[in-house]
């Protein structure tokens, strides 16, 4: 996926479009994961980091019969069998118990946050059905309103949800160099099945109607996505649910979407010049959450030039850069800043279908 990052450091505000890395997210090359375990699993997001081109609506495929079929019971009228529909889960994002449920079973990641395997190994659990929805909001910059995509996937009907968790149990408080370099197209020998139809539009509801309606479009690989770039209205309101009326993808009538507190940094100041020794603090979150910090280059006048530099933390309040990540950002940049961003990132399990949203906030 592709969103408008557009820094706030020292007063200079910098327009660029770049990969977005990150989640299942950050996808191809994604730094939080920077190495993939399954190839066919791989390229499902290089389809989100290729830039979206909409090229009209009316002609995305209807239903076939497959749809019907593979489903099973009678099909309603949106081409989707009655028992495929998924229901709303439990809680609302006022509920902390909620947002960071217990860890009953064991099955959470550092950041990522697995729910609906009801104590049996991902291994165990399969599903055809894969949900992405990923958010991005930077809250220096008030004409940036925010970024989101979505994407329905539908894979073999015994593929393991170990292998989505696989991917994203990334490398925490890991750096890697270079980010400047992440839109570079890779060519993926077994990518996996293209994306699906969930209906003309998917919606972000909230209990006294829709907060934002997504359009069914096609990306340059000709590809299904519902995608907004700088139109989300602001931060998300209490009780917001994701709803997909379905068609190739099932039903899903309202699943609860989260957004992370913002950072609150503590070093270095936002309008300080740092080098690769600063010492980098902010306030530790209260959930299983991470933290991503991006640092930023500017040459000697002082206009932006680049992101040599990206690190995903724990959200402990804490991080020191090693010998090899400040070598990376030796004689990179004439001055450096960092940028923090809040991630919150969950997996869902809920009636045979694999949900995965990651809503970053950044500074």
């Amino acid at each position: 996926m592709r969103h408008r990052d557009e820094p706030a450091v020292a007063g200079i505000t910098v327009d660029l479009l770049i990969i977005k890395e990150g989640g299942m997210g950050y996808f191809m090359d994604r730094f939080v994961g920077c190495c993939l375990h399954s190839r066919r699993f791989r390229a499902v997001y290089i389809l989100l980091s290729t830039a979206i081109l909409t090229i009209g609506c009316t002609d995305l495929p209807e239903p076939d019969s497959r749809g019907a079929a593979d489903h099973g019971g009678t099909g309603s009228e949106n081409g989707m069998a009655d028992d495929d529909r998924v229901e709303e889960a439990p809680g609302s994002t006022g509920n902390a118990l909620a947002v960071f449920p217990a860890d009953v079973h064991g099955d959470d990641r550092t950041g990522l946050i697995v729910t609906g395997l009801d104590g049996l190994s991902a291994e165990d659990v399969v599903s055809p059905w894969l949900a992405v929805t990923r958010v991005f909001r930077s809250l220096s910059d008030p004409d940036h309103r925010g970024d989101s995509e979505i994407e329905l996937v539908r894979y073999a009907d015994d593929f393991p949800v170990a292998a989505h968790r696989e991917y994203l149990d990334l490398p925490i408080d890991h750096c890697r160099a270079g980010m400047e370099n992440a839109d570079r197209e890779t060519v993926d020998e077994n990518p996996p099945p293209p994306t699906v139809s969930g209906g003309a539009t998917v919606v972000f509801n909230t209990p006294s109607g829709p907060w934002f309606t997504f359009q069914a479009a096609r990306n340059t690989d000709q590809q299904i996505v519902y995608s907004s770039q700088n139109r989300l209205p602001a931060a998300f309101p209490e009780d917001i649910t994701l709803s997909i009326p379905g068609s190739l993808f099932p039903t899903v009538s309202a699943h609860p979407l989260y957004e992370p507190q913002p950072v609150e940094r503590l070093s270095p100041e936002t309008q300080q010049t740092v080098t690769a020794d600063s010492r980098l603090q902010w306030v530790a979150g209260q959930g299983n959450t991470l933290i991503r910090i991006d640092w930023l280059a500017f040459d000697d006048n002082d206009v932006f030039t680049g992101f040599p530099l990206t690190c995903l933390v724990k959200d402990d309040g804490e991080f020191a850069l090693d010998s090899a990540a400040r070598s990376a950002l030796t004689d990179r940049a004439s001055r450096l800043a960092v940028r923090y961003s809040r991630i919150y990132a969950r997996l869902d399990v809920i009636n045979g279908v694999v949900l995965y949203q990651e809503v970053e906030i950044a500074e």
